[in-house]
């Protein structure tokens, strides 16, 4: 097998770039011949899949979960049946979607996990006329991926990311917002966040483990806060989406496959896979069932009874 390799050397702490001639070799050991490329700009990535990523069986990216993103948002403009696997050595910041599928992020492990896993089929989303991997946010704090400064996240790592999150605290306000889901079903009112994704964890902090997540159900879970009233609010709601024990006063959960949002301002920032997304008063939100399929070691995705009834 010969993959198309696509290598971020700005991910993570810089690690990756260095680690590179062992991630080669150790592919090539496991198999799988390589062609190599660095991204070095914004698109890139998304650009090489389209441009040589084509009758590939597989993709390999190395990067962070955005140069992810724009890989899936390459391999999503092949046909279903012309899609390679994906492999992922994860080396972001948070790695979130590599410890909800449980992949490696020692770069060693990951790439054992490339040479010697198993293809299983991912759900893909689509926001507006945009592909996301596992997670598309919008209001408080839902920007602090895209607006830490790099050398922060090199620096501080994932806490760079709270850091900016505390500027954010005397400018949030709530949003009113309506969704109109695939079942006829609608949902409205004013929240100071919200998040559609298909993980078990994102930023570093929101835990839905106990959500019950598989992440090829064709189904999103939704997660949407109010805005707190005092501090006493804004602590409960700082436990229950750390600890995954919600507090159905203050979060609403919802799982559907589509809906559409409507907001009362096309000013709302929106962070899609942590990277800056469109702003629109009207969003789209599509669940492509089985998408892609991930190399990973093994799936343990137990769902338990439904929390949400």
């Amino acid at each position: 097998m010969r993959a198309l390799v696509l290598i971020n050397p700005n991910a993570g702490n810089g690690e990756l770039i260095k680690n590179t001639p062992f991630i080669i070799k150790k592919l090539n050991e496991g198999g799988i011949e390589t062609d190599v490329m660095l991204t070095s700009g914004r698109g890139d990535a998304t650009n090489y899949v389209k441009t040589y990523g084509k009758g590939r069986k597989l993709i390999i990216c190395a990067g962070g979960d955005g140069t992810l993103n724009e890989v899936i948002n390459g391999v999503m403009s092949f046909k279903k049946e012309q899609r390679p696997n994906i492999g992922y050595i994860p080396c972001g910041t948070t790695n979130d979607f590599a410890r909800s599928l449980r992949i490696p992020i020692e770069i060693p492990e990951a790439v054992k996990c490339i040479t010697e896993g198993t293809p299983v089929p991912y759900d893909i989303g689509k926001f507006n006329d945009r592909y996301f991997v596992y997670v598309a946010a919008c209001g408080a704090f839902s920007g602090s991926s895209y607006t830490t400064p790099q050398d922060m996240k090199k620096i501080f790592g994932h806490i760079a990311y709270i850091f900016e999150g505390i500027k954010e605290i005397p400018a949030i306000k709530p949003h009113h917002m309506r969704f109109e889901f695939d079942t006829g079903e609608i949902l409205e009112g004013n929240y100071a966040f919200g998040a559609i994704s298909n993980t078990r964890s994102y930023g570093g902090l929101i835990n839905l483990e106990k959500l019950g997540v598989d992440i090829s159900d064709g189904l999103f879970e939704m997660t949407l806060v109010k805005l707190p009233k005092n501090l006493i609010e804004t602590g409960k709601v700082a436990i229950s989406l750390s600890s995954g024990e919600y507090d159905k006063n203050l979060i609403t959960f919802e799982r559907f496959s589509s809906c559409r949002i409507f907001v009362d301002s096309d000013s709302l920032n929106w962070s899609v896979d942590g990277e800056k997304g469109a702003s629109s008063d009207i969003i789209e939100i599509e669940n492509i069932h089985s998408a892609v399929n991930f190399i990973i070691k093994e799936r343990k995705f137990d769902i338990p009874t439904d929390i949400l009834d």
